[in-house]
């Protein structure tokens, strides 16, 4: 299998070269016979054509007519032309360094127009790289004059940009704002050309405010008009995205196949590897660990021999290494996981935090401090407990120079979990503790049941005659008091349609989610049943539905049935059969719901609900 994916790799690339190659043979003949002059020219003319097809090409290209300019008016110019052309290729940061080489030319030199004109170029790469402010700054410097010039497209640019300024600080009906503006300028003819940059824009704004549907209906309308192949590549994966969002794993699956597709063109090996990993995940959400794999190894193989990002690398081998271990392969596993650490040790080592001194690059260092996480995380994985021990540790002491809650919250909880696993529990108690803190009440179900768990073996085997009920095993009782109060809510709705002569199956001898689920949906058919449902229901939570309505007076009776079935902790796919909508309908309605009731974005509605 291996073999087959080197092979089909293989000729995967050589197509691309071949494909190159015949692009740029006519401009070798051209340049052949051609002067200095006409040479840039050529380079120039031929590069700017290119800037959204072969975009890695193209920038070689640019850059080769700006080094035969010297230093002339003409070299910042191209040099302006090659951060665009970088731009396309997604390689925003390395755009910003080269247009800075213009921005200090032009000022140096007094040149008002060329300085506007870079200003309004280079703030378009400071918006794309979230950095707002600059980029506002910028824009201010640069419109006035250029409109004042003639230059009309700088309006409709303009507004795009400040749009998207508006999505970085999370001012979304702002910019939702200026892309209808922007929208009926796109009528006119002259600016029709930049519809798709609308489009672009707005779709992102109405996926930051949870309207999928609209965003959708942007991005679609977007690839019907046409687009560039980085355009075409970016709209695929938020597609792609919002059906993860929506828990439609075929569709999402669909689009980031579509989106590799569209990758080939940009001739990009990291981003062919980014949509292999992303592939492989989906196929993991739908448990088809083989399919999986295959994607995983691929997008290994399309890495070789190439410039390696360590972190995607790194993250890639801890999914091989984690479906191998599922598998059962556990010998591959700790090989997959010892080359992970490896990648991200090279992170950390690029960025020494043992003796940080300042925070002058804060990202860097979160982003170096993340890395010694995922190393602590595959020590554990690997049994190796005294160095997961010694890395965790090292997180906690760096993330309080560095603030990172992320870092902060899961490296407590992974030194609860080292020190339960190394049979200590009392020592695992105040990490652990450290970590609900953080999550401010706001627990992950699973994982909370998973920690109490093993604190519940740990003791058992230190005392099996007289076990101890430590403070954390609270929420386990809680929650068994949860289903037990469930299972006689599911006995009395049935006591009632017997008393009332009502066809009736008898309820679940288990009180499991799933025999719940399966009660409910034999039993709840009409108007009727649901008002039986609620009556009993409240009667096992006297006061939910009455907290719900004093602290959001506007929730609705279908927006309360969704809550009561949420806190039976009911699944999406027997919640849609309830309420005979779509599954798809209800994480849409539950996501309008979080935003109704202010739900953190942290948490989910779910969650929030089962703690309510």
């Amino acid at each position: 299998m291996r073999f087959k994916i080197i092979i089909l790799v293989f000729i995967g690339l050589h197509s691309i070269l071949l494909a190159q190659s015949s692009a740029t043979l006519e401009l070798n003949q051209q340049l052949q016979t051609a002067n200095r002059q006409d040479s840039i020219h050529l380079l120039e003319e031929w590069a700017w054509e290119n800037r959204k097809q072969s975009t890695l090409e193209a920038a070689t290209v640019m850059e080769k007519a700006r080094d035969l300019c010297g230093d002339s008016l003409l070299y910042y110019e191209l040099n302006r032309k090659l951060a665009i052309i970088l731009f396309h290729s997604g390689r925003i940061a390395k755009g910003i360094e080269v247009i800075g080489g213009s921005l200090n030319y032009f000022e140096r030199k007094g040149n008002v127009e060329e300085l506007a004109i870079t200003n309004f170029e280079a703030s378009f790469l400071y918006a794309e790289n979230g950095n707002s402010g600059l980029s506002d700054s910028l824009l201010q410097r640069s419109k006035p004059l250029l409109l004042e010039r003639g230059q009309a497209d700088v309006l409709i640019r303009s507004y795009i940009l400040e749009a998207t300024n508006c999505f970085y600080r999370r001012q979304y009906q702002a910019g939702l704002e200026r892309c209808r503006e922007a929208m009926e300028l796109c009528h006119m003819p002259r600016y029709q050309s930049f519809k798709p940059s609308v489009l672009r824009c707005w779709g992102f704004l109405e996926m930051q405010e949870g309207h999928y549907d609209k965003a959708l209906a942007h991005f679609f309308e977007l690839l019907e008009i046409g687009a560039d192949a980085y355009t075409r590549n970016h709209i695929l994966i938020q597609i792609s995205t919002i059906y993860q969002f929506l828990e439609d794993w075929e569709k999402a699956l669909q689009y980031q196949l579509k989106a590799l597709d569209a990758s080939q063109q940009l001739h990009l090996p990291v981003v062919i590897a980014y949509h292999l990993k992303e592939i492989g995940t989906l196929y993991l959400k739908q448990q088809k660990k083989q399919e999986a794999l295959v994607y995983l190894q691929r997008a290994l193989v399309v890495m070789e021999g190439g410039k390696i990002p360590h972190d995607l690398v790194g993250n890639i081998l801890t999914l091989i290494g984690d479906i191998q271990q599922a598998l059962t392969q556990q010998e591959q596993a700790d090989s997959s996981f010892e080359q992970a650490i490896y990648h991200y040790e090279q992170i950390a080592k690029a960025h020494d935090l043992t003796h940080l001194k300042d925070t002058s690059t804060l990202l860097q260092h979160i982003f170096a401090n993340n890395a010694n996480y995922m190393m602590a995380e595959l020590y554990f994985k690997r049994n190796q407990l005294d160095k997961a021990l010694e890395k965790a540790k090292q997180c906690i002491t760096i993330e309080k120079r560095v603030p990172d809650r992320k870092v902060k919250q899961y490296a407590n909880q992974l030194l609860a979990k080292i020190y339960q696993a190394k049979g200590m529990p009392e020592e695992a108690h105040p990490y652990y503790a450290a970590y609900l803190e953080i999550k401010s009440n706001m627990v992950d179900m699973e994982e909370m049941r998973a920690i109490t768990s093993l604190e519940q073996e740990v003791a058992e085997a230190e005392h099996p005659a007289l076990p101890k009920i430590s403070q954390s095993n609270l929420y386990l009782w809680v929650l068994i008091l949860g289903s037990l109060l469930a299972g006689l809510l599911l006995w009395l709705i049935f006591s009632q349609r017997r008393s009332t002569g009502l066809p009736s199956k008898a309820a679940p001898p288990e009180t499991t989610i799933t025999s719940m689920s399966s009660f409910l949906l034999e039993n709840i058919q009409g108007e009727q049943d649901w008002s039986t449902f609620t009556q009993y229901f409240q009667q096992v939570h006297p006061n939910f539905f009455k907290r719900l309505k004093e602290q959001y007076p506007a929730i609705t009776s279908n927006e309360l049935n969704l809550c009561a079935l949420l806190k039976l902790n009911i699944q999406n796919k027997e919640i849609a059969q309830l309420l005979a909508i779509s599954p798809s309908s209800v994480r849409t309605a539950q996501h309008r719901l979080s935003k109704k009731i202010s739900v953190p974005d942290h948490q989910s509605l779910r969650d929030y609900i089962l703690l309510f």
